[in-house]
């Protein structure tokens, strides 16, 4: 199975395992799955046993027993279009194992509910758990549940052994590490949401229910799971059994059992020119938007890019991605701070126009809460907090290590409480979108080094996380270096708006003074 935080490589008689920086509890979950599944524990069904430990390359886990669809099990999904439809119809199939890639904006979540509908209308009396990576997709698939009429049960009724909502159907809807709990319940049929981001030994703690029939849906092209040994892994041969726990277990599930997934090729996000380069770059071209939304047009403010007047007018026409290009702009160099003792990098230089656009933006009619602001670093995401709202960046950096304690132990987001427009890392932005996004690269230095920014899963992600228009802030002689960030650039349709002195006159300077760095 998975290692890194969940498993152990074995050195004779001595088992080494990752440093974590899980919580304890989480941990202790996940170690007690593998062991399971190790030993052979009896809540493991022989289906999990084949799916983790295969008899060959290319086997499938045998069938798990759920009984076939009735012909009428998917005729009430009449919204769903054709490729949801045979997803939907796998799932109810005899297959004991089905994959489903979602690409961003193709309704996975209403595949999801289908599924659990299907199912429902084959058996109502066999429990069904909805697995999830984060709280936030458990929330939304809940909702989607009760708007269709399925009243779900709460584990904690169990656990309380309080009396059930007798509307309640035999439906969980838990992450997947608060799956194993109680220990007395079982579980055969399960589907994993965001599987391509959740690894093998996070997923065997949801499985460890008497599972006889997975659902995995997810997208391989999107970033994986958060690994303690970070996005290489660590090179060292005596590492190599940890190297599992960077690939995701829909990944791992795929390459073991050769599985073809349903390909999900119809998205609801992004108009025609938003959605044509990560289509072709990341998607082989299958991606296209869906009827009405495929000429949804940008605000006009950004078509053509207006905000730094006639002096700095971009090249491109009416595309609704734009690339404001800082490398004719002499004070534009990334810095590197201290951080939380660590480092990171930020630019005060991007973050500047970044609140310049915010409030050309604002003042031509988009309102605060259509806007997001992502980038790739810790200390910027605080800087453009700053440059934004005025935030100390500290408060902010504070607010964010805490949200998942609090998110975990009393269900309270602080994210809701932050002011719009909100400033997102792109890791946390995953599954996430807005009208407008506004992205500031950073990297702007005379190595031509990108780091971690550059990488094609974490760029897919930038770039299909926009409904109307993305606007990309960043020093092109800095990016141009790097293979994906040159594709996008000379590839995809977009305006191009070379930033010079003349044009930013009196649009930075509140926003660079340097700040005391977070400890």
């Amino acid at each position: 199975p998975s290692a890194g935080a969940a498993s152990s490589g074995r050195h004779g008689d001595r088992h080494d395992i990752v440093p974590v920086s899980f919580l304890p509890a989480v941990f202790k979950l996940h170690r007690q799955a593998v062991r399971g599944v190790c030993e052979g524990g009896p809540r493991f069904t022989e289906f999990v046993q084949q799916l983790i430990f295969p008899a060959g390359r290319g086997s499938r886990p045998a069938h798990g027993g759920v009984n076939a669809p009735a012909s009428s099990s998917i005729g009430s999904h009449a919204l769903l279009n054709g490729r949801q439809r045979l997803a939907v119809e796998s799932a109810a199939s005899q297959e004991a194992l089905v994959l489903i890639q979602g690409p961003p904006g193709t309704g996975k979540t209403a595949v999801a509910v289908s599924i659990v509908e299907a199912w429902l209308q084959q058996d109502r009396e066999t429990p069904i758990l909805v697995a999830t990576g984060t709280h936030s997709s458990k929330n939304i698939i809940s909702r989607r549940l009760l708007e269709r009429g399925i009243v779900i049960s709460h584990r904690r009724d169990l656990i309380l052994k309080r009396k059930p909502n007798p509307k309640a159907v035999p439906v969980f809807v838990e992450t997947v590490y608060m799956a194993a709990l109680p220990r007395d319940r079982v579980l055969p049929r399960v589907v994993i949401d965001e599987s391509s981001q959740i690894t093998e030994a996070a997923a065997l703690v949801a499985l460890g229910q008497g599972c006889s029939k997975l659902v995995l849906i997810g997208d391989p092209q999107q970033l994986g799971p958060v690994s303690n040994l970070g996005e290489a892994g660590f090179s060292a041969p005596e590492y190599a059994p940890f190297a599992l726990e960077c690939e995701s277990v829909y990944e791992l599930v795929r390459k073991r059992h050769g599985v073809q997934p349903v390909f999900l090729n119809e998205q609801y996000r992004m108009s025609s020119l938003l959605c044509s380069y990560p289509s072709e770059r990341f998607y082989g071209g299958e991606l296209v938007p869906a009827g009405g939304i495929q000429d949804m047009q940008p605000p006009d403010c950004l078509a053509p890019f207006s905000l730094f007047g006639e002096a700095c007018a971009g090249t491109g026409g009416r595309a609704p991605t734009v690339f404001v290009d800082t490398a004719l702009l002499e004070d534009r160099g990334e810095e590197v701070v201290p951080f939380h003792g660590s480092r990171s990098l930020r630019n005060s230089t991007e973050a500047g126009i970044v609140a310049h656009i915010v409030r050309g933006l604002e003042s031509n009619g988009v309102g605060r809460e259509e806007i997001s602001l992502i980038t790739g670093y810790s200390a910027q995401r605080d800087h453009l907090a700053y440059a934004v709202h005025g935030a100390g960046p500290c408060q902010g950096s504070r607010r964010w290590r805490h949200r998942a304690v609090k998110i975990l132990l009393h269900g309270i987001d602080l994210l809701e409480e932050e002011p719009h427009p909100r400033v997102h890392t792109v890791d946390g932005f995953q599954g996430s979108e807005n009208d407008v996004i506004v992205f500031s690269a950073v990297r702007s230095n005379e190595r031509g080094a990108t780091g971690f920014s550059g990488t094609p899963k974490r760029l897919c992600v930038l770039l299909t996380r926009a409904r109307r228009a993305l606007v990309v802030v960043g020093d092109s002689s800095t990016l141009r270096r790097d293979e994906e960030w040159r594709a996008w650039m000379e590839q995809a349709p977009m305006q191009v708006v070379r930033a010079t002195a003349n044009c930013l006159e009196g649009v930075l300077g509140q926003e660079e003074h340097q700040q005391p760095p977070c400890s």
